[in-house]
């Protein structure tokens, strides 16, 4: 049963960049807030992401707000990266998020929420004046593969990725995602990215304070049932538990094509 009559995806209107800022302020205070209500084991909780625990995630976002408005850091952290990438499959990109880790590893809890309260609101003042400019130089962002802009890294990699870590520390500890403000916009234009991208034809159907019911294509081919947080889980490599009416096949291929978080 439809949550609502769905949506096309062709009248989702993309974000612009004064959005983008007021989202991904709002995301900046719900990763504080979540993290300041975590006791000392929870920090040590293991994650989707492989190999990390909460605090590793919460160390990873503030390297990169403190890299984002320091040359100085950002060359230290990148250059690193690239003398280690062999160790990674050739990645600099995990190299480097290995490197911002192991160097802030003896942070404390009450350090690390310090850190992040500073560095990510100086990090978004930065990317809120640098967002429409940078949209101007191409850049081939390492997770997909694909050849966006660094306007597309200022708005939208930073704010999804701030995102998805909020979600990946609640299932770590066992929490249903408190929902922050524009969380159900997220979703609604990673949805009308994904099927941008994967070409998909379906019905998806999402449950939750950030669902939606949407037609991508002619929505011919089949429904995807779920939470609006496990389908953006699922497009970014994540486990997120879906059901798929249809043709499953073709379904299941487009959930392979991920979105840039």
């Amino acid at each position: 049963m439809a949550l609502t009559s769905p949506v096309p995806v062709t009248s989702i209107p993309p974000i612009k960049h004064r959005e983008w800022v007021e989202l991904g302020a709002a995301q900046n205070r719900a990763l504080l807030d979540l993290l300041a209500g975590l006791n000392e084991q929870e920090w040590s909780a293991p994650t989707d992401c492989e190999g990390w625990d909460v605090k590793d995630i919460a160390l990873h976002t503030l390297a990169w707000a403190e890299a984002i408005t320091s040359p100085t850091i950002y060359s230290k952290q990148w250059v690193a990266g690239m003398r280690t990438k062999k160790e990674f499959g050739g990645s600099a990109l995990d190299a480097t998020n290995d490197f911002q880790i192991k160097l802030r590893r003896n942070l404390s809890t009450d350090e690390i929420q310090a850190g992040l309260a500073r560095h990510l609101r100086r990090q978004a003042t930065f990317l809120a004046r640098a967002g429409v400019p940078l949209k101007a130089v191409p850049y081939r962002e390492p997770f997909s593969g694909h050849w966006v802009s660094l306007g597309y890294v200022a708005n939208i990699i930073f704010t999804r990725d701030h995102y998805m870590h909020r979600l990946d520390i609640s299932r770590a500890v066992g929490r249903e995602p408190e929902p922050a403000e524009g969380d159900a916009r997220l979703v609604a234009d990673i949805v009308r990215e994904w099927t941008k991208r994967s070409r998909a034809s379906a019905l998806v159907e999402l449950a939750g304070p950030a669902g939606g019911s949407f037609r991508c294509g002619t929505g011919s081919s089949g429904t995807i049932r779920g939470d609006a947080y496990d389908f953006t889980r699922r497009l970014a490599g994540r486990k997120g538990d879906l059901d798929v009416e249809g043709d499953a096949t073709s379904i299941e291929a487009w959930l392979g094509v991920l979105c840039t978080f």
